[in-house]
């Protein structure tokens, strides 16, 4: 059987989903190979300081188009199929091995329609399973359609959402040999528990791989085995933002191939992942918690600025939410000190080079105890320009922070009401872990034991001739010897009962497999018509 490819070499197939008409770059098309594709890009005429794609300059696609045109596995994989959302226009791609070997289903990362269904996956759906969303459903649907019988493995893998779609349709598809994840998020509580038998059967088929410090695949809770990689090639202002680009965790080592270097979650992400848990599971409404955190994650990958952000937290379409995301911050800091400043190093990182102040100035003014004095001043003498006007200033002074009249309103707003939601806040210790499988599906592996129940069988019959062989012995003694003659009949008997146990655990092994194979086909059955209807 040929060796599927690495997980070096499908972090390259993931870079060329990204591929765009930008020239001297052309997009992916079904009906070519690799080697084809990149057979018209010539490296040279590409501007090394340019971004042609995501945070993916000239000098780092040359990087990448040379180390594909010198791997023949991956160069001569054939583009077979397309396949574009028609409704929230993420696309995806069939690869083939010339030799059957492997067929890879490849997603790209988040189009600009799924934004919303990233998010929305994070809590109860409208979808018949309540757990699904649409564009996991129709990932799906299209995996389902493709004729893979013919390969000898079945990989599926993707980028940030790609990376969820593949991880998906593992979990919920038993044909996938394995999914490599790069940078996915993972699934809601509720998905969780829905499907916590498929996750149990299918979840050691799953590898996750980030950068140790991107920022989208601790969103919710994960599945199956996950590695970090050390970060590089970062070479934008917004340095932190290219820890989520599908080039980052892959360097390349002096022949050109690309190289993965294992490193572990930062302290910071490892800190947002668990508050982001906490706070989403104590939301009143999870789905309006994860629309606000849509927004702000959107807007960090549009590069967004910090006014966007203020911006994003001034709306007044999400006050009650901002104010309840304010007041869970409070009360977790009050738990978890170091939250604070992993939050400000985050954004400030993300290019948001006002977020120390804006932290600040929220905690000072929780911390000082003025929002009932704020309160009452606004109640009482808004009216007068000169006031608001002061505060504004001594903001400017004190923060560096540059307000306007209704930011200034809505920030004042927001906070007086996270007070008033702060008494009713409990933070539960642990509330921020990934959830886990308290009840383990069983699973059986059946090639082991049918291998285990064939040198059973094999052992019982040896030993049968053992036995048979002794016997027989005990006819030629003669002389003293015949006084031995009892003990080894005894023996002789015994190893024979042996054999026949060995018989009788080699036919229950058998049993075993028959009866779990057919479970296995019933449930597998159950499952395609529960899969029908998300």
């Amino acid at each position: 059987m040929s060796q599927v490819l690495s997980e070096e070499q499908l972090l390259l197939i993931n870079n060329l989903l990204y591929l765009s008409d930008n020239p001297p770059l052309h997009e992916m098309k079904a009906g070519q190979t690799i080697g084809e594709l990149l057979g018209s890009v010539d490296p040279t005429q590409l501007d090394p300081s340019k971004e042609y794609t995501f945070f993916t300059t000239g000098k780092e696609w040359s990087n990448i188009i040379s180390a594909v045109k010198s791997d023949p596995q991956v160069s001569n994989l054939m583009i077979s199929q397309s396949h574009t959302d028609a409704h929230y226009g993420g696309t995806s791609f069939l690869l083939t091995s010339p030799d059957k070997s492997e067929a890879i289903v490849a997603f790209r990362g988040t189009a600009t329609a799924e934004w919303k269904d990233n998010f929305t996956g994070g809590g109860p759906t409208s979808l018949p399973d309540q757990v699904s969303t649409e564009c996991q459903k129709n990932a799906l649907e299209w995996y389902q359609s493709l004729d893979l019988d013919s390969y000898q493995n079945i990989t599926v893998t993707g980028h940030s959402k790609g990376g969820n779609k593949s991880q998906y349709i593992a979990i919920l598809d038993n044909s996938v040999d394995r999914c490599v994840s790069f940078d996915g998020q993972g699934f809601s509580d509720e998905f969780y528990e829905k499907y916590a038998d498929q996750i149990a059967h299918n979840k050691n088929k799953i590898v996750n791989c980030s950068a140790e410090s991107d920022y989208v695949n601790f969103l919710l809770n994960s599945v199956g085995e996950q590695k970090y990689f050390k970060g590089h090639d970062y070479g934008s202002d917004a340095a932190f933002a290219e820890n989520h680009a599908p080039n980052t965790m892959m360097t390349f080592d002096e022949n050109g191939k690309p190289v993965m270097i294992p490193s572990s979650q930062s302290e910071d992400i490892e800190n947002l992942d668990k508050f982001l848990n906490s706070y989403l599971r104590a939301a009143d409404k999870k789905e309006n918690a994860l629309a606000l955190v849509g927004d702000l994650v959107q807007s960090i990958q549009n590069k967004g600025s910090t006014q966007d952000f203020i911006n994003i937290l001034a709306d007044g379409s999400h006050q009650e939410d901002v104010a309840f995301l304010l007041a869970y911050i409070f009360a977790y800091r009050d738990e978890y000190p170091e939250i604070a400043d992993s939050i400000k190093r985050v954004l400030n990182g993300l290019g948001m080079k006002d977020a120390d102040s804006i932290i600040d100035l929220l905690i000072d003014l929780q911390d000082n105890n003025v929002l009932d004095n704020l309160a009452q001043g606004l109640g009482q003498f808004a009216q007068f320009g000169l006031v608001q006007g002061a505060a504004i200033k001594y903001i400017n002074d004190n923060y560096g922070l540059s307000l306007t009249d209704e930011q200034y309103q809505n920030i004042c707003n927001m906070v007086v009401k996270a007070g008033d939601k702060l008494n009713s806040i409990q933070v539960s210790p642990n509330s921020g872990a990934d959830k886990s499988l308290l009840s383990p599906a069983f699973y059986i592996d059946i090639d082991f034991v049918r291998s285990a129940a064939e040198q059973l069988a094999d052992v019982a019959d040896r030993t049968k001739t053992l036995a048979q062989e002794i016997d027989a012995v005990t006819g030629t003694l003669s002389g003293t010897l015949i006084l031995v003659k009892p003990f080894i009949k005894l023996r002789a008997n015994q190893i024979n009962t042996a054999s026949g146990n060995l018989s009788k655990y080699s036919s229950s092994l058998e049993t075993i497999i028959e009866k779990y194979s057919s479970a296995e086909s019933e449930n597998k059955a159950a499952l395609t018509s529960r899969i029908i209807r998300v």
